[in-house]
């Protein structure tokens, strides 16, 4: 397609911001010079053919722009590198009304009055913007940033005023570096952490980036901006080997709720991700005293709205909800989060898989075997659900003392090794066949009563780092006395 950057922007420009372009091409300010009539003409021209669905003819839009000319090679081709430059010019005055762009631009006329010698509306707007930056709601890497521009410029007004009172200023500078650097550094790395259980920054990194905040002078302030402390909370936890006690988990929540409102609300939902990350994950492995927080946390977050992505929940979320509510029997409040999120779930391929795996969990949960097992039977796409709907099956199977549970077990140990030899990752496949090795074990007749055979049992229960269904084989396991 000829002129397919003139097309791109026709495609992310919406309706509002074309009448707002066609303003700014009318403007003599910035569509200067004898061809300014022409520029116009050529946008309305595209405007109206991207409207109607079909590209203008070069040939025909070029008869319509130069009506009594013979064409000139090249000239319209010159004619759109120019209209696509102001197109950029005009993509760029988009967010001029932005926080960002408001501080930029206030910047930017101190700097004018500084370098035109005008020292009094220096001092003046230099005070404004100080003020603006002191009350301001939040604090981000830009305002970080922007305190050490701010800096820079009075180092370079009082190095024009006075050369000695310049250098007094100078360690100043240095400071609002070192803030700008160090803070850019901790939300990157939370950030990094918040993209979930598949990503790790290694421990050393973290220590080194605690390290470097220590060693900041006492008294330097820093650590007393309410974001900061937030985050070097949510750092010195999340760098532990394990995740801590219930009490250092709520002193960091009570961290980010005591700064609630000097966090910006992408600062809230990141930190809100880590410690939900943090709860839930303590939770599977087996800490149950962190159950009753963890779905307490997530209530909290679905109320206030952290956990909606486009007005939906992800199927992990949901999931997640209703395996901590089955735990704590909460059965009512299950059966409807399960109906009033059932149309409302995001980044799933097959919703309704979803659905009808967690609504067996329930019947499971409820003992309702049968009702349980109906909704098992058909076969599931996705292949999480895949390998959680067969242990489920083999756990009902366990529940009613099923003559088929021998040969699920031995059917789903093959089903994980072929699966294992290409789509299953290797943490995965050991989870699933720890779960079926410690399930043959304790149906073992000589297991029941053995002492001996039940602690041998219990302790590679507890050393096996990766375990499907650890709950409800720690259940098992305890039934066995």
């Amino acid at each position: 397609m000829w002129a397919k950057k003139i097309w791109e922007f026709f495609e992310i420009l919406d309706p509002k911001d074309l009448d707002e372009l066609e303003l700014f091409l009318q403007s003599p300010y910035f569509n200067r010079g004898s061809g300014a009539g022409t520029m116009l003409l050529l946008f309305e021209s595209f405007r109206d053919s991207y409207q109607s669905g079909s590209w203008p003819d070069p040939d025909l839009l070029y008869a319509q722009l130069f009506p009594d000319e013979v064409e000139i090679k090249g000239k319209l081709s010159k004619l759109l590198s120019q209209l696509t430059q102001l197109i950029r010019q005009f993509i760029q005055q988009l967010d001029w009304h932005s926080r960002e762009a408001k501080n930029q631009n206030a910047l930017a006329e101190l700097r004018f009055y500084r370098k035109r010698g005008l020292h009094q509306r220096f001092e003046k707007g230099l005070k404004l913007l100080e003020d603006r930056l002191a009350h301001s709601r939040g604090t981000d890497q830009q305002h970080m940033y922007l305190q050490f521009l701010l800096e820079q410029e009075r180092v370079e007004f009082f190095a024009f005023q006075n050369k000695r009172k310049s250098d007094l200023n100078i360690p100043k500078l240095i400071e609002r570096l070192d803030w700008f650097y160090l803070f850019s550094k901790m939300e990157f790395a939370l950030a990094f952490l918040a993209q979930g259980i598949h990503f790790s920054l290694p421990r050393n990194e973290v220590e080194q980036l605690l390290t470097e905040v220590e060693k900041l002078p006492n008294g330097n302030g820093f650590l007393e901006i309410p974001v900061v402390g937030v985050y070097w909370s949510m750092l010195k936890y999340l760098v532990r080997e394990d995740e801590g006690s219930l009490d250092e988990l709520e002193f960091v929540r009570s961290e980010i709720q005591g700064a609630d409102e000097k966090l910006l609300p992408e600062q809230k939902q990141m930190l809100f991700g880590l410690l939900r990350h943090q709860v839930i994950g303590a939770v599977n492995r087996g800490r149950l005293t962190f159950l009753p927080i963890a779905f307490q946390i997530y209530c909290e977050h679905l109320e206030a709205g952290y956990l909606y992505y486009e007005k939906k929940v992800t199927s992990s979320t949901y999931r997640n909800m209703v395996t901590m509510s089955l735990r704590l029997k909460q059965f009512n409040w299950t059966r409807t989060f399960l109906d009033d999120y059932r149309d409302k779930l995001i980044g799933a391929d097959h919703p309704e898989e979803v659905y009808r795996f967690n609504l067996a969990n329930l019947y499971f949960h409820e003992r309702k075997f049968d009702e349980a097992l109906d909704l098992l039977g058909p076969k599931y796409n996705d292949l999480y659900y895949q390998l959680a709907a067969r242990r489920l099956e083999i756990k009902v199977l366990f529940e009613v003392q099923s003559p088929l549970l021998e040969s699920k077990m031995e059917s789903f140990k093959i089903y994980v090794f072929r699966l294992s030899q290409n789509n299953l990752p290797a943490t995965q496949a050991s989870g699933n066949n720890h779960f079926i090795d410690l399930l043959r074990r304790i149906i073992n007749p000589s297991t029941l009563g053995n002492d001996q055979r039940i602690n041998l049992l219990r302790k590679q229960f507890e050393e096996a780092h990766v375990l499907a269904e650890r709950n409800w084989l720690d259940e098992k396991l305890r039934q066995l006395h």
